[in-house]
Formats: structure tokens, C-alpha cells, sequence
């Protein structure tokens, strides 16, 4: 029995100080210091997919709105923001921001989705994949303050609060 504790010691410590050496980092990979238009726009093309969750060939409404409240959720939940492009970026949200959505910020955001499901839409018509696709260059643009074709710095920490859809400190 007592072989049995010591041999166990000694190799609880030999993972903790081979763990010491090596940097296992965050679950969602090491934050991104920028993130390209090439990116997002791979990542608006990979999304549109997820989104569409009819399988119809174009995003609806109702799958329009449920994508803001799921993004934001993830965000707030997961603390970044993810986007798939060539590499998987990653952008930790700023402090400040709530873990959790509460129900009035979760209807908030769908009656925010609603509205601009209908302002880039055609009369509420269901979203192709390129008007999708334009939508996200569009809000990429908006992000892109010094129009460089990349976000960095608070150019980043803005577009991790719009996805989180949380108020501004």
C-alpha cells in the first residue's frame, strides 16, 4: 500500500512539473492581435452554412435573429469572439461585460436583429448567401475605423462588443 501512495506521489509531481513547462493556453487558442477582411469574409462565407439552419439556401428572418442571440451568448459565455478564417482568430471580450445575457437584453437583441434583418433585406425577403456575405463585409467596414483592411486594437475590442451586443462602458 504504501509503494502504491509513494509511486503515486512521484508521478502526480512529474505531471505537474512537466505541466509548469509546457503552455497549454487557452481552450479557444491565443488571442488574435488582428483579424483581416480576408478573414471575416471566409468566416461570413463558413457561417452563412451554420445559419441556415432549413437547409434553404437562404437565412430567414427567424434564423437572422437567433444567430445575434447565439453569437452574443457564445461571446459573453465562451469570453471571445471567434472567427474562422485561413486561422482561427480569436478576440477576448473587453472587461466589463457581463457573463450572461439576461432575458431583456436577449429580447433586445432579437427585436435589434429584426430590425436590421429588414434593413438589409428586400422587404423581409430571406437573405442569399451573398447578401449575407455583404452584410458582414459591410459590418466589417463599419469596424475597420482607419479602413486598413484589418481591425487591431480598439478597432477589435469595438467589433467584440457589437457580436456581444453589449452597451458600451
Amino acid at each position: 500500500m504504501r509503494t502504491v501512495v509513494i509511486s503515486t506521489a512521484v508521478a502526480v509531481a512529474s505531471i505537474a512539473s512537466a505541466s509548469a513547462l509546457v503552455d497549454f493556453g487557452s481552450a479557444f487558442g491565443s488571442t488574435s492581435q488582428f483579424v483581416s477582411k480576408e478573414d471575416a469574409t471566409l468566416h461570413a462565407h463558413r457561417a452563412f452554412d451554420k445559419i441556415d439552419v432549413d437547409r434553404s439556401g437562404s437565412i430567414d428572418i427567424d434564423e437572422f435573429a437567433a444567430q445575434a442571440i447565439v453569437y452574443a451568448e457564445m461571446a459573453r459565455n465562451q469570453r471571445t469572439v471567434t472567427i474562422d478564417g485561413n486561422m482561427v482568430h480569436r478576440i477576448d471580450l473587453p472587461d466589463g461585460i457581463s457573463d450572461r445575457l439576461s432575458p431583456q437584453e436577449r429580447t433586445s437583441i432579437d427585436a435589434q436583429a429584426r430590425r436590421t434583418f429588414y434593413e438589409i433585406s428586400h422587404q423581409g425577403q430571406p437573405l442569399s448567401k451573398a447578401a449575407w456575405q455583404m452584410s458582414q463585409q459591410r459590418q466589417f467596414e463599419q469596424a475597420d475605423r482607419n479602413a486598413n483592411g484589418r481591425l487591431e486594437g480598439r478597432e477589435l475590442n469595438a467589433f467584440a462588443r457589437n457580436v456581444s451586443h453589449a452597451r458600451s462602458a
